[in-house]
């Protein structure tokens, strides 16, 4: 459970976050927009403890102490050139002390998970495109089977198509692992086709505007995007972020 009580961030003087309040349920899965700039992406570096609030208070609870409590999926995919698909997935295993052994063996159970071959393995980043790059960096956070996953705009970059993909895979594995989700972005069909509640957030000072419940079931399959209820939604959110953006 991730718990925000009154919880305020100001950098340099310069209020970002004003009095926000929140409750999110182990296993749920909620998404993020708002006008850029915000400070969506200060709050998910406040759950993962890398910004400190300036106010307020910001709790974490864990049910699993044996399983990491946090992985975060950035814009950028971050992978470390000179190691392979199969090096880059297994080493926050290593850093964490499992053994080499232990941790390409972890990594080559979730290939498959993420859309990847068993022939991508070998591969270095250079010769990947920026869809397979980043479901590398997908499959090293899946693999510390984490118990929140926090994702920054992580297809931002992608085209339609392949975001759309990435999307079903990542509820997949939501499905699977049951972890607890995050999701910043800017596309409110993203949004809605991922999440459980859409946080819609202000323009600085950033507050919430209001919280939106997304009233599909699981599985979703991609049709659902094409439908009257899902193309309503998406035009009422579009309409609250138009009201937020100055």
């Amino acid at each position: 459970m991730i718990v925000a009580d009154s919880l305020n961030l100001s950098i340099d003087g310069q209020s970002i976050i004003e009095t926000l309040d929140l409750q999110i349920a182990a296993g749920e899965f909620v998404a993020i927009v708002g006008p850029s700039g915000c400070g969506k992406t200060s709050l998910l570096r406040m759950v993962a403890d890398l910004q400190r609030p300036s106010g307020g208070s910001l709790k974490l609870s864990v049910a699993d102490r044996d399983r990491p409590p946090i992985a975060y999926v950035f814009q950028d995919p971050t992978l470390l050139p000179w190691r392979t698909v199969l090096e880059n997935i297994a080493l926050p295993l290593e850093l964490a002390g499992k053994s080499r052994g232990e941790a390409t063996a972890a990594a080559s159970g979730v290939l498959s998970m993420v859309g990847l071959r068993d022939d991508d393995r070998n591969k270095l980043p250079a010769m990947l495109s920026g869809g397979m790059r980043m479901r590398v960096s997908l499959a090293r956070a899946v693999v510390m089977q984490p118990q929140i996953m926090l994702f920054d705009e992580p297809f931002a970059a992608l085209d339609d198509l392949l975001r759309s993909r990435l999307n079903e895979q990542i509820l997949q594995l939501w499905q699977q692992q049951r972890w607890t989700g995050l999701f910043v972005t800017h596309n409110v069909s993203e949004a809605i086709f991922l999440s459980n509640r859409v946080l819609v957030m202000t323009d600085r000072p950033a507050r919430i505007a209001e919280i939106v419940d997304v009233p599909f079931d699981h599985p979703r399959e991609a049709s659902l995007r094409s439908s009257i209820e899902f193309n309503r939604l998406t035009e009422r959110l579009t309409q609250l972020l138009r009201g937020e953006a100055k």
